[in-house]
């Protein structure tokens, strides 16, 4: 699948956390976080239908190339870091990612090998981090599972690795769902399951896992909410923290009341537990 690459120069560190809000609400689904600028990525039968003005309105100044899949392959993997969680006790980590061309941490409790390509959720991001920190305090074992948005297939695959005895993937983008099987294959998670699809079907679940963005959040809350087993625990993650209040009271108008939200950095997770 090709890409355009958009380069937007002078971007603070303050300011990239909303920017990629944003450009993750309009289907940009790949980020670079260079000293001072942003690089995005949007496939581009998404781009086609996203006229320039509306990205110049965000007031940076910007350039835009195409970018072969492949090139896209060679820059990701060469400079993937490996990521530690929790990462404050790197001696004996919880969650070990890394890329295949990297060895195991041989302390780790769960090691997950990933190929770098072009979807999100490496561990990186504040989002991820926070998710994966999150499960790591919720028992597993037994559990059915849907990851809604499941770009890598990380959270899934971690999942299964906790215990679940079923885990749906799904993600609307045909190179996620090619990725992310590949690196299911890879960790030999087979009770993952990949579906794609843009919505969030009507599918029961113990425990659902959702780190995509606000407005997607809500245009599938009301099926998300309605899945979610008694006893059930939801995960939320892709929003930012000025998103808190309008999370709690769409919450609140579907008569849920037990959410804990926790924040990292300028993102916050939000955790719905099921009565």
């Amino acid at each position: 699948m090709e890409h355009y690459l958009y380069h937007f120069n002078e971007v603070s560190e303050a300011e990239r956390d909303l920017l990629i809000a944003v450009l993750s609400d309009l289907q940009f689904n790949g980020f670079e976080e260079l000293e001072t600028d942003l690089l995005a990525y949007i496939p581009v039968k998404d781009a086609e239908q996203l006229p320039d003005t509306v990205i110049k309105q965000l007031g940076y100044t910007f350039s835009v190339k195409l970018v072969e899949p492949k090139n896209w392959n060679e820059e990701w993997e060469s400079s993937f870091q490996p990521v530690t969680i929790p990462d404050t006790d790197i001696e004996t980590p919880q969650v070990y990612i890394h890329a295949s061309f990297h060895q195991p941490h041989p302390a780790a409790v769960h090691n997950i090998a990933i190929t770098p390509k072009m979807s999100f959720g490496t561990g990186h991001h504040q989002t991820t981090y926070l998710m994966i920190e999150e499960m790591l305090r919720m028992e597993w074992n037994g559990k059915t599972v849907v990851d809604f948005g499941t770009g890598t297939g990380v959270l899934a695959i971690l999942a299964a690795k906790l215990g679940s005895t079923s885990v749906k993937g799904i993600d609307y983008d045909e190179w996620c769902i090619l990725n992310a099987q590949e690196n299911i294959i890879q960790n030999n998670a087979s009770q993952i399951d990949l579906i794609q699809k843009d919505m969030f079907d009507r599918t029961a679940a113990d425990i659902i896992l959702a780190n995509i963005n606000l407005n997607v959040i809500l245009d599938n809350i009301n099926n998300i909410l309605q899945s979610l087993m008694p006893g059930g625990t939801l995960l939320l993650s892709g929003m930012l923290i000025q998103d808190e209040t309008l999370i709690r009271k769409t919450l609140t108008q579907h008569h849920y009341t037990n959410i804990t939200v926790k924040p990292r950095g300028n993102w916050i997770l939000v955790r719905i537990d099921k009565d």
